[in-house]
């Protein structure tokens, strides 16, 4: 008989949303998030539409979960959608806050000074 811990289990949670900037400024956006927040290993990097990179953390486990950004265009605007991935440990992070950060730097990029 074999038993499955938590930590062979994984778990996923997505969120999307519309930004108002065109699809090469978006991904400017995210990929100067992730550079600002956190130290990662970029695993896919199909710019300007999908990134998929893990977020390290100080131990030597390896990742402590790995995030997908899937950019389309959308009109005007690029569709945003995130994705997290870990292994079940722990509580969920606010990825919701994440796009709000998004939303805001790229509003920055087309709002006048």
């Amino acid at each position: 008989m074999s038993r499955r811990t938590s930590s062979e289990v994984m778990c996923s949670t997505s969120v999307t949303t519309l930004v108002p900037t065109v699809i090469t400024d978006t991904w400017r956006c995210v990929t100067d998030l992730v550079a600002d927040l956190w130290r990662t290993e970029v695993l896919i990097s199909d710019g300007p539409r999908v990134l998929l990179h893990s977020v390290l953390d100080d131990s030597d486990d390896g990742p402590g979960c790995w995030l997908t950004w899937t950019l389309t265009a959308c009109g005007r605007g690029t569709r945003v959608e995130l994705v997290h991935s870990e292994q079940v440990d722990g509580a969920p992070p606010e990825l919701h806050s994440l796009l709000l950060v998004v939303l805001q730097r790229c509003i920055q990029r087309v709002t006048p000074a």
